[in-house]
């Protein structure tokens, strides 16, 4: 870590100094947690600016806001028997421990849901707000795969 100096409202200070006792943490840490929060939402709102102006895919947006990763498949899945390899974005989300799949593929949103994993349109998505959760610190929200859809 680097050492960083800021100047902050005293009403900010004051309530880091609340935060940090009641987590039972220093002010440094509490700051540390503070800014990277933002940092993590200002990059979902670059990204969901550049969709909203056509320069990127929601693909990109998911990588740029740091929402996507890569994971090694070993499952096997046979839920579409339509279409069988959409089984594996389902075995991908599965593994990776995804809450969404974003596709435009018709089989997949037709199933709607697979173990818990909503399947959902970009544009349903984004209009979900904050992808979900996306910049609150939660580590849990995937947009994940190495067989992307």
């Amino acid at each position: 870590m680097q050492a960083v100096a800021a100047r902050l409202p005293i009403d900010v200070v004051r309530e880091v100094e609340r935060i940090a006792a009641e987590e039972k943490l220093d002010k440094s840490s509490v700051l540390a947690r503070a800014t990277a929060a933002y940092v993590k939402h200002w990059k979902f709102e670059r990204a969901l600016r550049l969709y909203e102006d056509g320069k990127v895919t929601a693909l990109k947006v998911a990588d740029l806001a740091g929402l996507s990763s890569l994971v090694d498949v070993k499952m096997h899945v046979r839920a579409i028997e339509e279409d069988p390899s959409d089984n594996h974005v389902l075995a991908c989300a599965k593994e990776a421990g995804a809450q969404f799949i974003i596709s435009g593929d018709r089989h997949l949103l037709q199933l709607g849901q697979y173990e818990g994993i909503k399947i959902l349109t970009a544009a349903t998505f984004i209009r979900m707000g904050t992808f979900g959760g996306a910049w609150t610190g939660r580590d849990d929200i995937s947009n994940s795969g190495s067989h992307r859809h």
